[in-house]
């Protein structure tokens, strides 16, 4: 604190984001705050409703990746509509996307869900089938993030962000946090799976839907 003028500390943030492109990734902001005398700026991403990087009268925050093992990734047995677990074949959900292409009629997509996330692949094949699939964690929580963002621009403190931060069940970040008062925080966001043997790419016939497997010795 002894480095700057005014005794208060310093933040920096480190995106690990090509911000010098164009157009560029990251856009300036300023927002004044009228009715409880405060401004919020910084730098965002274009389409997203917060400040990435940015501070208002009592505290400032940034982000950086972080890189927690949200997505599990694993391989299933197949067939008809259903998956393999165990000695059961356990059905899929089947949905089906209509996704508009520009200058071509329509496209029917159809996806199949589980509770270990969405086969990439044809499931209702009648014979038996691997299929890779794909869970990205927190993902049925995205409008938690979106609300705790928008309450980002309205703390006082570290303590403030660090409890706001705590809604933030979709992305992976990392924050780092000072306010006016000296106090310093970091954070890391996100949901992981429950079952540390889904860590990595796995087999999705020996899971045990419901009840997540025993930490491993260390």
């Amino acid at each position: 604190l002894d480095k700057s003028v005014t005794g208060k500390p310093l933040l920096m943030g480190e995106f690990h984001m090509e911000v010098g492109k164009i157009p560029p990734v990251m856009y300036a902001a300023h927002l004044d705050i009228e009715d409880e005398d405060d401004f919020v700026h910084g730098v965002c991403v274009a389409g997203l409703p917060n400040i990435a990087s940015g501070r208002n009268r009592h505290c400032a925050w940034s982000y950086t990746f972080g890189h927690a093992a949200n997505v599990s990734v694993g391989l299933q047995r197949c067939a008809a509509g259903r998956r393999a677990v165990g000695d059961e074949w356990l059905p899929l959900r089947r949905r089906d996307e209509t996704v508009r292409v520009r200058g071509r009629a329509d496209e029917l997509w159809t996806f199949w869900d589980s509770d270990e996330g969405t086969v990439m692949g044809d499931a209702a094949s009648e014979q038996p089938v691997h299929l890779p699939s794909m869970q990205w964690h927190g993902f049925e929580h995205t409008y938690r993030d979106l609300m705790a963002f928008a309450d980002v621009h309205r703390c006082r403190s570290v303590k403030a962000l660090l409890k706001v931060h705590e809604e933030i069940k979709f992305l992976s970040l990392a924050g780092t946090f000072a306010d006016v008062d000296g106090h310093l925080g970091y954070t890391q966001t996100g949901t992981t799976s429950p079952d540390p043997t889904r860590w990595g790419p796995h087999a999705g016939w020996v899971a045990r839907d419901g009840a997540p497997a025993p930490a491993p010795t260390v």
